[in-house]
């Protein structure tokens, strides 16, 4: 069974959705492809978490602590992800997420 986590990213203090959303989309771009095909959903909705706007995402289990490094390298706060609280992909569903990808297995047998 896929393992999923969650890994939940913070705006700067005082900005925009839209600016979050654009640094997001900049951090996903093909310098961090390896670690967006760990994601297998991200919420629809930003929560509201220490006077900061949060975007969830549900990753692989395997990934969930490199991608929660390299956000922290790349300027970006990181609430600390919970390795207790597992998701199953069927926990991922409409209205409150959207489903990116299968979360694909790591690839064991390349050498």
């Amino acid at each position: 069974m896929n393992e999923l986590l969650c890994v939940q990213v913070l705006s700067n203090a005082g900005e925009t959705d839209s600016d979050f959303f654009a640094r997001l989309d900049d951090f996903w771009d093909l310098a961090h492809y390896s670690m967006a095909q760990a994601v297998f959903a991200a919420a629809t909705r930003l929560e509201d978490v220490e006077n900061k706007r949060a975007r969830s995402y549900l990753v692989r289990r395997d990934m969930a602590r490199p991608i929660e490094k390299e956000l922290d390298k790349t300027g970006f706060d990181v609430l600390p992800v919970d390795t207790n609280s597992i998701y199953a992909p069927y926990e991922a569903v409409a209205p409150d997420w959207i489903v990116i990808a299968e979360p694909n297995e790591p690839d064991t047998t390349a050498s």
